[in-house]
């Protein structure tokens, strides 16, 4: 046995799915996999493209404690907080669309819609994400950030469009407490 390695015991888990190649799509129906007081929904079709253009997924998520699903993928504690996850997800050969994206963790939500263009060309990219929650500070133990802010509510929402050389974030709102913060 490797003196630095550490045993770590894997939470139960149960997956259901039918997978099947349909002329060089991997289409999966209905994925439901169970894991750590989680549970994850997945439908997909994966295409054999290079890139896997024309693959789209549709994604739901839902458990008591978002540590227990990503925790061993952060490099930080996370926070005991329930979470909720939805988004359709579209990959085409010069654009990414991300559509109906709705996440909760505890009462922090992130909710939106983007469509991406490949670089260098973002003349199609346009979307619009808020994100509001009832503590900066939570949200910075979220994400990992070591810093004590002004216990704070926070809302923010912006819209996102592309030109042929560069991204604009349009109508940005930032509202952090009692202070807010509006630009064009």
């Amino acid at each position: 046995k490797d003196a630095s390695s550490t045993l770590s015991r894997a939470k139960p888990y149960s997956l259901n799915t039918t997978i099947q190649n349909q002329q060089g799509i991997w289409v999966v129906n209905q994925l439901h996999a169970s894991v750590a007081n989680s549970t994850v929904d997945l439908s997909a079709r994966i295409s054999d493209n290079p890139q896997h253009v024309g693959s789209a997924f549709q994604i739901n998520a839902e458990g008591r404690n978002i540590e227990n699903l990503i925790g061993p993928w952060v490099a930080h504690p996370l926070p005991s907080l329930p979470f909720t996850v939805s988004v359709d997800v579209k990959l085409a050969e010069q654009n990414l669309h991300i559509k109906h994206l709705s996440v909760t963790v505890g009462e922090h939500e992130l909710t939106g819609s983007l469509f991406v263009d490949k670089p260098p060309n973002f003349s199609e990219t346009s979307g619009d994400l808020t994100l509001k929650g009832p503590s900066v500070n939570q949200l910075a133990e979220f994400l990992g950030l070591e810093h004590e802010f002004l216990e704070r509510s926070y809302q923010g929402s912006f819209q996102l469009q592309g030109t042929r050389s560069e991204l604009i974030l349009d109508s940005l709102d930032l509202t952090v407490g009692e202070s807010d913060l509006s630009g064009w």
